[in-house]
């Protein structure tokens, strides 16, 4: 998994990530191995559940081979609110708008 901090705190990160296989779980492994575990995600060290009521963890934007889906370069999904709430409560300021992730 490729990663990138973009905003954090001193206890928190928002990051994203590029996925490089589909593992189950991939993401939350590896977060979790350099020690950013996914807020919610009790399974991989993170006991922040009363953040959010789910992972902290979405899937603002998603490419397929073209070869595999002619005509379907890319799929986005905007931020949910409850993500943003979570970002907001745990103090990590990102402008997900200015980025696209409110399309």
């Amino acid at each position: 998994t490729e990663w990138t901090i973009v905003a954090r705190n001193r206890r928190h990160a928002l990051v994203r990530c590029r996925p490089k296989t589909g593992r189950t779980h991939q993401i939350r492994v590896h977060l979790a191995a350099i020690g950013l575990p996914i807020v919610g995600d009790a399974a991989y060290g993170c006991l922040d559940a009363d953040v959010v009521d789910r992972h902290a963890l979405h899937a603002w934007t998603l490419r397929f081979p073209a070869k595999d889906f002619a005509g379907v370069p890319r799929i986005v999904a905007p931020v949910p609110d409850d993500f943003r709430r979570a970002c907001e409560r745990v103090g990590v300021d990102f402008d997900f708008d200015a980025v696209g992730g409110g399309e």
